[in-house]
Formats: structure tokens, sequence, C-alpha cells
């Protein structure tokens, strides 16, 4: 997924970023949550993870 990222322009960079964000707060799969925090640091993408840590900890909570 770098790659691709790696590739895309800014507005494409940045509508990725969003659809992470909002996928991440639709979905109760945390090995999503914790690959999007990875994919988000590896690609040293300057956001805030915050919310989607939050977000594995309200998961955690159903749970």
């Amino acid at each position: 997924m770098k790659k691709i990222y790696e590739n895309l322009d800014i507005e494409e960079k940045k509508e990725l970023i969003e659809l992470i964000y909002k996928i991440s707060k639709e979905t109760t799969y945390n090995s999503f949550h914790y690959n999007a925090i990875n994919f988000i640091k590896k690609c040293k993408i300057d956001t805030n993870i915050d919310d989607i840590i939050s977000r594995i900890e309200e998961i955690k909570k159903i749970s």
C-alpha cells in the first residue's frame, strides 16, 4: 500500500487518508486500525492518529 500511496498526487493522498479515517470510524475490526496506524507511520504521514487509537480503545470496551 505504501508504494501505491507514494505514486499518488497530493489530492489523491489526502483522499486516501480521509478514507482511512472514515473506515476506522465505521469498522469494528481492530486489525484494520493497527494496520492503518502502521501504514501512516511507515509513510511518515503528518496526521494525528489519536482518533484511530481512540477507536481501538472504544472497540476493546465493546468486545
